[in-house]
């Protein structure tokens, strides 16, 4: 449906050359920078985030075949990392991010947004690993399954013995379009300290049949209420 290119589109539309690198390239990962990466068939980093920084990470991967993304990430004290994944249409990808709060005050949120139709599958794994006081990781994974696409999530949170007052956060949330769809989600919690906060939570679930009636009773066709649905997952994603 290219709900992600058409989004990408619509925001670097005044950016000529950011676009064309995303649609040449298809898989890139930019920093805050703006500094672009070329990356091989599978893409693999290992990136220490120093004191007092900020990181963004972009994954853009659409109508890819089989690819892998590796990315290992270290925070020192008061470092923000951001990660967002925005894939579609991919036969088979497999991402997964690690991520080590080693300095107090540091935070990671991680973003992952996956449409798959056909056969498409993506394995999504994140570990987030507290080892610091006062540290704070969010993750939030949306996947919409058409067809007999397949999305598997990988969850884990690890908080040491020393990393009083952390605080970990992690959320998957899947919506099937088709009955052939499959979806599933692990999540792992490792707490070694009672002086924290942690959760998680998941849900998988059909599309709203009351909201697709009430699109259709107004004229709109089945397909484009998918793509309505779609562009919602999508917006509430970015914008969380």
């Amino acid at each position: 449906m290219k709900i992600i290119q058409n989004y990408v589109n619509s925001v670097l539309s005044g950016r000529q050359d950011i676009w064309d690198h995303f649609r040449n390239e298809k898989i890139c990962i930019c920093t805050s920078q703006r500094a672009f990466l070329r990356p091989p068939e599978d893409v693999c980093a290992n990136i220490a985030v120093g004191e007092n920084v900020s990181f963004d990470v972009v994954i853009l991967a659409i109508a890819e075949q089989k690819r892998q993304i590796r990315l290992n990430f270290r925070l020192n004290e008061f470092s923000q990392l951001r990660c967002l994944i925005l894939a579609e249409g991919c036969e088979e990808l497999n991402v997964t991010i690690f991520v080590e709060l080693d300095g107090e005050h540091s935070s990671s949120e991680v973003k992952n947004f996956f449409i798959g139709e056909n056969f498409d599958k993506q394995v999504f794994s994140l570990s987030q690993v507290h080892n610091a006081k006062s540290a704070v990781s969010n993750t939030i994974s949306k996947v919409v399954l058409d067809d007999s696409s397949i999305a598997e999530f990988h969850g884990n949170i690890t908080i040491a013995e020393a990393a009083t007052n952390s605080d970990a956060n992690q959320r998957s949330d899947s919506i099937l379009l088709s009955g052939e769809a499959k979806a599933t989600s692990c999540p792992n919690l490792n707490i070694q300290n009672n002086a924290v906060k942690c959760s998680h939570g998941a849900t998988v679930g059909t599309i709203d049949r009351s909201a697709v009636f009430y699109m259709m009773s107004r004229g709109v066709d089945e397909q484009s209420c998918k793509r309505l649905i779609m562009e919602g997952e999508l917006a509430a994603i970015i914008n969380s």
